[in-house]
This record gives structure tokens, sequence and C-alpha cells, in this order.
């Protein structure tokens, strides 16, 4: 054996064993400790969308989570009675938090709801990230 041998299977060690770290970083998704919790507020508009008529809670709104840049939701749940969600269980990544709010069709889009969304980004494996405030239209 070559003075060079420990050398270089000391090397090859190292090498594997960022590989292998690497490797089993998880991506976004379910299974680890973070949160992305947050309320859900609803403008009541009139009949026109010209007077919000009163502002409060969106109680059992469907609220989406996006794991990084899937582009489909991975898992969804629903407001409580004070508008307010919670995602467990998360790994540290990029997220789009995501629901739907009425508007106001106009000549150039006739389409009557439009998503309303928050990219957030989770750097610590326990963050407990308190997420802005989505105010939907009804």
């Amino acid at each position: 054996m070559s003075d060079a041998t420990p050398k270089l299977l000391h090397a090859a060690l190292l090498f594997v064993s960022c590989f292998i770290i690497q490797a089993c970083t998880p991506d976004e998704g379910r299974g680890g400790y973070a949160q992305i919790e947050g309320v859900v507020m609803v403008r009541d508009w009139n009949a026109t969308f010209s007077v919000i008529q009163d502002t409060f809670p969106a109680m059992d709104e469907r609220i989406y989570l996006i794991y990084g840049d899937e582009g489909v939701p991975g898992t969804d749940v629903r407001t409580s009675f004070t508008g307010r969600y919670r995602f467990d269980q998360l790994h540290p990544g990029h997220y789009t938090v995501y629901t739907y709010s009425e508007r106001k069709p106009t000549p150039d889009n006739t389409s009557s709801t439009e998503a309303v969304a928050l990219q957030i980004h989770i750097t610590d494996k326990r963050a407990r990230h308190q997420a802005d405030t989505i105010w939907i239209n009804k």
C-alpha cells in the first residue's frame, strides 16, 4: 500500500459523503417540521363592485399549497370560522399559497374569478412562517 492510498481513500469517502448528504436533502413538500399559517379575509362588495359593504373572515374557504415549481397543488386545507389556515410538516423551500377570489368581469377579461397567491420561502427547517393576509372579494 503506497503513502497516497490513505489520502485517496479519505478523498473518496469525503466525496461519497457529500453526495449522499446532498441526495438526502429533501425538496419542498411534506415530511418536515416547518409551518405556513395565515388568514383569509373577505371584502364583501355590492353587485356592481363599486362599494365595499363589509369585511370579515373567510370561513370554510379552500386554500391550496404548491410545492416548489410543481405547478399543481400538493395539498389543500379549509379555513376555520376565523379565516385562519395552516400547512404543517413542511421542508424548507419555495411554496405558493393561493385561493380564488371573485372579480368584476371587464371587456378585456370575462372571467368572474381570479387566483390570489402568495410566494413563500422557508429557510429554517423548524420555521413557523406567518403569511400575509390574503384578501378575496365576494
